[in-house]
C-alpha cells in the first residue's frame, strides 16, 4: 500500500477508491530505520 506513513491515508484510500492505507507498525519500523541510516551517514 502507498502512504503508510500517513494517518489519514485509509480514508482517503477508501474514499477515492485508491490503493492508500496507513500502517503504524510499518510507519514506526521505517522512521527507527531511517534515523539509524542518518545516524550512521552523519555521525
Amino acid at each position: 500500500m502507498h502512504a503508510f506513513t500517513n494517518p489519514e491515508a485509509t480514508g482517503k484510500g477508501k474514499q477515492y477508491k485508491l490503493p492508500l492505507a496507513y500502517n503504524a507498525e510499518a510507519d514506526t519500523q521505517s522512521k527507527a530505520e531511517a534515523a539509524k541510516f542518518f545516524g550512521a551517514i552523519f555521525k
